[in-house]
């Protein structure tokens, strides 16, 4: 599956990684399906991961039809929920700006996009412990991703 995700109840996360080339279709089913999981809660954090990943439709139409696209997702969401794209390429990271600002005023979450993992956990806003907690978090997910 070219994104999975792995929600984590107990730190109030969910961590979606993208891989591979896809579609705006694919990261719309993908976070309906993260979105209708039974552990997902509206207020927890999202953490997407798009450093393996290539969007094949990547225009401003594009993005703004996904943006559209995710209007169920967004009715999933509480403000008290963050939602961090974590890009380190300049094509990523320039895709994951333009959707930021076109999704500002459908979201109720805040969006932000990160070059680094450090920032983007620190956009989360959580104490050190909590940061510590998700970081190797995302470290077995990495390796579990990574097969």
């Amino acid at each position: 599956m070219p994104i999975t995700h792995v929600i984590d109840p107990e730190l109030g996360l969910a961590v979606l990684r993208f891989q591979g080339v896809l579609t705006v279709d694919d990261v719309a089913d993908a976070l309906d399906r993260c979105g209708e999981s039974p552990d997902f809660r509206p207020d927890m954090d999202v953490l997407a991961d798009l450093n393996h990943s290539t969007l094949a439709q990547s225009g401003f139409h594009d993005i703004l039809h996904l943006a559209r696209r995710l209007t169920p997702w967004y009715l999933r969401r509480s403000p008290a929920g963050r939602s961090v794209l974590w890009a380190r390429s300049d094509v990523n990271f320039g895709i994951g700006r333009m959707y930021q600002s076109t999704v500002e005023s459908r979201n109720p979450a805040q969006v932000g996009v990160f070059r680094t993992e450090s920032e983007a956990l620190g956009f989360l806003e959580r104490d050190p412990l909590e940061r510590m907690a998700i970081a190797e978090h995302l470290e077995r997910t990495r390796r579990d991703f990574a097969g």
